[in-house]
């Protein structure tokens, strides 16, 4: 029998072919938390002693010669056996996706990739190319609504029309750059890092990797952010409205429906705080099967949550009659309807705004005013205002 002759070319094919076969099929995909061999599921007691962010723990105890490893979603702690791979810093103390090869107890690496979903929130909340700094689209956003706020604040304390019109100029600046060019702000606005944020939220609710909880929670922060931007757009309107204007006294009233519009951003926090209130806020802590505590997540707390809704609103619009105003129903509201042990936060936010009031205040008319809710925030001349200013009056 004569032998047969294969040709070079499909000896090699058939070659690669098993081998890519036989690769594949030594490879498994694991997911869980990088993290160093030190800390493992836990960065709290030695992050917190050191007052550093997981993630610099994380390197901390890198450059102490600790190594990297994979935390599963049980708690199990898997080493890493090539510690050179490509993408361990790069996603150091994030949720992962690791293609490689069970060698004994560790994993030989071959690629390190974000989780789909928990990569939109990273762009939520960490980075993103095109922000400035390449910071997440939320950071971006608060400190442009914080430069709108402060605007807003000076352009209904401003005395001349020119003024008033310079500061509601920056205020679009700081909410929508494409309306208006010049101004205060990184370029950026609270517009588009919005509708970054709520877009890939979106993303991350139906990405790979999502879970029940992403998908809930990101669904309630996106329906939040699509009425916040309702509100910018409400706030954009009014401040063009400004600028167009030729008589001061028009100027001072639309100013302070800006300041109110953009520095109580209270309708939604009213509700976020209303939705936080009654739930059982805790730290997650994830058990391995035998109960041991393996890791900690850290959740925001309520005192979290009340110093985002009040401090950067009362800092900025404090000075305006109609947002302390709007500020105090909303205190009143969650004091009458949130269980009691919620109260103490609400009551030192209240005389923090007390404190706000006697200093900014000068005639005892206002400060009278200020200590009454209003929960639309328009100063309208309802019977409680009335008697406030006969009270005031007498007093005179």
């Amino acid at each position: 029998m004569r032998p047969v002759l294969i040709p070079s070319s499909q000896f090699l094919i058939a070659v690669l072919v098993v081998c890519a076969f036989a690769e594949s099929a030594a490879q498994q995909t694991f997911t869980g938390r990088l993290s160093d061999s030190v800390c493992a599921g836990s960065h709290q007691s030695k992050a917190a002693t050191a007052q550093l962010t997981d993630r610099a723990c994380l390197f901390a105890c890198i450059n102490a010669l600790a190594k990297y490893v994979l935390v599963d979603s049980e708690g199990q702690v898997l080493p890493i056996a090539n510690q050179d791979a490509m993408g361990l810093p790069l996603y150091a103390g994030r949720p992962v996706r690791i293609t490689g090869e069970r060698k004994g107890d560790a994993i030989v690496v071959v690629k390190v990739e974000a989780i789909p979903a928990h990569l939109h929130i990273g762009h939520v909340v960490t980075n993103w190319r095109d922000t400035p700094g390449s910071r997440g689209f939320l950071p971006v956003a608060v400190d442009e609504a914080r430069v709108a706020a402060l605007h807003a604040g000076l352009a209904a304390s401003a005395a001349s029309l020119d003024d008033i019109k310079l500061h509601a100029g920056h205020v679009l600046h700081a909410l929508d750059p494409a309306v208006e060019p010049k101004g205060p702000g990184t370029g950026y606005g609270v517009k588009a890092a919005a509708i970054g944020a709520r877009q890939h939220l979106d993303f991350a609710a139906r990405a790979d990797g999502a879970t029940a909880s992403i998908t809930t929670h990101a669904v309630d922060v996106s329906s939040s952010l699509s009425r916040a931007l309702e509100s910018l757009g409400e706030a954009i309107a009014i401040a063009q409205r400004i600028r167009a204007a030729t008589d001061v006294a028009d100027a001072r009233r639309l100013a302070a429906d800006l300041a109110a519009a953009t520095g109580a951003h209270a309708p939604s926090l009213h509700r976020l705080l209303r939705a936080v209130g009654t739930r059982h806020l805790r730290t997650d802590e994830v058990l391995d099967r035998s109960g041991q505590l393996r890791a900690i997540v850290r959740t925001p707390n309520w005192d979290d949550f009340v110093h985002l809704a009040f401090s950067e609103i009362r800092a900025c619009g404090a000075n305006n009659l109609q947002v302390v105003r709007r500020l105090r129903a909303m205190i009143e509201n969650l004091n009458e309807t949130l269980p009691g042990h919620r109260q103490r936060d609400l009551q030192e936010q209240s005389a923090l705004l007390d404190q706000e009031v006697e200093r900014l205040f000068r005639y005892p008319q206002e400060r009278i005013l200020a200590g009454l809710a209003d929960s639309q925030g328009l100063g309208g001349h309802s019977s409680k205002v009335k008697r406030a200013r006969k009270r005031a009056a007498r007093r005179v």
